[in-house]
């Protein structure tokens, strides 16, 4: 089976998103990874989104047509953000 970073990388970005918002807004998660963990609960979504960033990274390599090309740079962009 084909590796299909470029795919992948695109949907987690779109996860890592989703978790930064869900992180950001909500006390409840808040407080409980600080008091649990005694760690920033956006500290712990940084870590997928660095993954995801190097993964579309690979992706880039594997870009054969426009479409994938684009959900490469889509998901690079997203990640900064």
């Amino acid at each position: 089976m084909k590796e299909n970073w470029n795919l992948y990388s695109f949907a987690a970005s779109i996860v890592c998103i989703a978790l930064f918002l869900i992180a950001a807004t909500s006390e409840w998660i808040r407080h409980f990874f600080l008091s649990q963990f005694t760690i920033h609960p956006l500290t712990v979504v940084l870590v997928p989104t660095v993954l995801c960033f190097f993964s579309s990274l690979l992706g880039m390599k594997e870009a054969t047509n426009a479409i994938s090309s684009i959900r490469s740079f889509m998901s690079i962009g997203i990640s900064f953000i």
